[in-house]
Order: C-alpha cells, then structure tokens, then sequence
C-alpha cells in the first residue's frame, strides 16, 4: 500500500449506521473496495428497514439508488477462498468474503462488528471497528 494512495474497504454492516458515511469518507486519497455481494446486501439493509416501518419503499429506493452512484469500486476476492477463510477466522461465509478482499489486498475493513467478534480480532490491523 503506497503512501499516497491509502485504500480502505466498506464493511458489510457499514450502512446499518452509517448511510451516508460510505460517501462522505470518499477523498481522492482513500478508494473504497466492494464485492458484488455489498449492494446485495445494501438492498437488504433497505428492505429490512422498510418492514420494520423506519423508511417508505420509496425512500428505501431512493436510498438504495444514491447509493448505487456511491464512488465505489466493485473487487471480488477469488471464490476457491472463500470457505478456508471462513473457517480459519471463524466468520461466516458472508463476512469472509470482506475478510479475503481485505487479506488479498492488505487493505482495512471498516465494520460495525464488535472488535471482539473472532473474525474482526484475528485480522488486527485490518479491521477498523465503527
């Protein structure tokens, strides 16, 4: 990782509490990293809200489409990887597909996971709790 181009990765939970954080941390200096998986999940973050009555389905969609604009740059890790990282930090196969991006590019994840969730603890300085 150059000096001058620090990168960072977004963290699958990253949007429960921070909508717009994934935007207003862009900088020319800092790029963020996503699997495809991320939008997938961002759709479901939405989804989840509009069931529990915390957003219409229509700002759900509005939310949901900023977001697809967001400067983001779309890396999946290598698929053969997926499982052996799973059980060697303990996370689930969703969250080892962020913890392989990270480990494949030495770059830092930025999550809402606990420090203390297994996965998160074993990768140190690649983890940034929010």
């Amino acid at each position: 990782m150059r000096a001058s181009q620090p990168r960072g990765i977004c963290g699958k939970r990253t949007l429960k509490r921070h909508c717009s954080g994934t935007v207003a941390w862009r900088t020319e200096k800092v790029r963020f990293l996503v699997p495809r998986l991320h939008y997938w999940e961002v759709a479901n973050v939405f989804r989840a809200h509009v069931r529990s009555g915390q957003v219409t389905a229509a700002s759900a969609c509005n939310y949901c489409a900023l977001h697809l604009d967001a400067l983001l740059d779309v890396v999946d890790p290598a698929p053969e990887v997926i499982l052996s990282t799973a059980l060697e930090y303990e996370a689930t196969a969703y969250d080892a597909v962020y913890v392989a991006l990270a480990l494949a590019h030495d770059i830092l994840i930025l999550t809402t996971e606990r420090a203390a969730t297994p996965w998160v603890a074993r990768l140190g300085r690649l983890a940034e709790p929010l």
